[in-house]
């Protein structure tokens, strides 16, 4: 297995590019577009990671912001702010948490 996530996603790339582009029936465009985008969105993932955690600890930081604003529930705050504080949060954390304050937020 290939632990970084960036190597992991270009030899996905490379491994649609060299052995299932060929395979895709060029008179079927539909297919060969679709790999097409396929590819693009997996460059774009590509650049966009490293700035992936510092934008999901921007977007919780916000919603902390914004539920202590309006006087959100105690207990959904004081566990953002948790998460928020330790370099250990994982993305899915942040994710989770940012998912609790908008409920506490629109409720």
């Amino acid at each position: 297995m290939i632990p970084e996530i960036d190597v992991q996603l270009a030899a996905i790339a490379k491994s649609l590019a060299d052995n299932v582009m060929p395979a895709v029936d060029p008179s079927n465009p539909m297919a060969v577009e679709q790999l097409h985008l396929a590819l693009a969105t997996l460059g774009i993932l590509r650049q966009r990671l490293p700035d992936l955690h510092a934008f999901l600890r921007r977007d919780l930081a916000d919603n902390i912001a914004l539920a202590k604003a309006i006087g959100g529930e105690g207990a959904v705050i004081v566990e953002s702010e948790r998460v928020f504080a330790s370099p250990e949060s994982s993305p899915q954390q942040i994710e989770t948490q940012v998912r609790n304050l908008k409920e506490v937020i629109t409720t």
